[in-house]
């Protein structure tokens, strides 16, 4: 029996529409949705639908409203955690029945922290003006007691927070955190223009800058800007042809880390990305990407003098240059 003509979540057979048609408030594709929320382990293959029936997207277009819902929620939380954010939210027809007693208990809590909060201002400002927490192996300086501590563990070698899911260990527990996410597989920060989901805050900071188009730090020796700090230390040292990483194995020195990984998987003939639908296994992530598109058929890269369409941009440029030999 085939199933290619069946819902891939309930197996109905109407309604049908494409399981990699994109959502128009979420802008990312069902199955991408489906992976996120519902079951990540859902796989692409041959014998199985690609499609979904109009009832399971309403159901699905329901779970990421759901989400996106308790999110902003949390975060307005988040924001409205202090005790005089309460009173202010009351309605002003309904905060006159506020009884004098409360009122007055409102105000001492409302003081009460203004006197903390600027407290640790002026304390903050005299750590800030005086630089007190300075270390002593590389003269680094901290705003914070606390900060130099954690900063110390590097000098010592010491990781106190281990995994338990594997052998890695991290010099603070929060970094720990961050890292057991990539074991269970929860992304709790969500981008709210496109939906798509980060397992650290950081990580989706810098995704919103994508949307934003905000690039905050630019090369000083050409024009190229970028969205995060650590892209643009690394294309300086393309300028600069520093070439910090090694092979062991053949002495040849990269740019980046990323790249002495790949390298070393060469010698070794590992290939980690594997296709879900022919098994047919990739060195790089972004071959696998490209490899996907072929199997879907998606043909996005387009020839501007014939119109010819293919799946990757590799194959028009090299479709490109027929015409260059014509036109010469």
């Amino acid at each position: 029996m085939s199933f290619q003509e069946t819902c891939r979540v309930c197996l109905r057979t109407d309604n049908l529409i494409s399981i990699f048609t994109k959502d128009f408030n979420a802008a990312v594709s069902y199955y991408d949705l489906l992976k996120s929320y519902i079951y990540s382990e859902i796989t692409l293959s041959n014998e199985y639908p690609t499609k979904i029936c109009s009832e399971c997207v309403g159901l699905l277009q329901k779970v990421y409203t759901f989400r996106t819902t308790l999110l902003r929620t949390e975060e307005k939380l988040q924001i409205a955690s202090k005790n005089l954010v309460v009173i202010q939210a009351i309605d002003p027809e309904v905060r006159d029945d506020v009884s004098q007693e409360e009122a007055d208990t409102l105000s001492k809590i409302e003081n009460k922290d203004s006197s903390l909060q600027q407290s640790k201002i002026t304390r903050r400002n005299i750590e800030n003006e005086n630089n007190l927490f300075e270390c002593d192996v590389c003269s680094k300086k901290f705003k914070r007691s606390e900060h130099l501590k954690v900063h110390k563990r590097i000098h010592k070698g010491e990781r106190p927070f281990s995994c338990n899911e594997c052998s890695k260990s991290f010099i603070q527990r929060s970094t720990l955190e961050q890292h057991l996410r990539t074991h269970s597989g929860e992304k709790p920060f969500m981008c709210s223009i496109c939906g798509k989901s980060f397992s650290q805050s950081t990580t989706l900071k810098n995704h919103i800058r994508i949307h934003t188009k905000e690039t905050c730090f630019k090369c000083t020796l050409c024009t190229k800007e970028f969205i995060q700090k650590n892209n643009l230390d690394m294309h300086m040292r393309f300028h600069l042809d520093e070439r910090p990483f090694e092979c062991k194995m053949c002495e040849r020195k990269f740019v980046t880390s990323s790249h002495l990984k790949v390298h070393v998987k060469q010698h070794l003939g590992q290939k980690d990305y594997v296709c879900s639908i022919c098994n047919k296994k990739f060195l790089r992530g972004e071959h696998l990407k490209l490899h996907l598109i072929a199997h879907k058929g998606e043909k996005s890269h387009q020839c501007t003098l014939c119109l010819k369409a293919f799946t990757q941009k590799s194959h028009l440029n090299r479709h490109r240059k027929i015409h260059k030999k014509e036109l010469s």
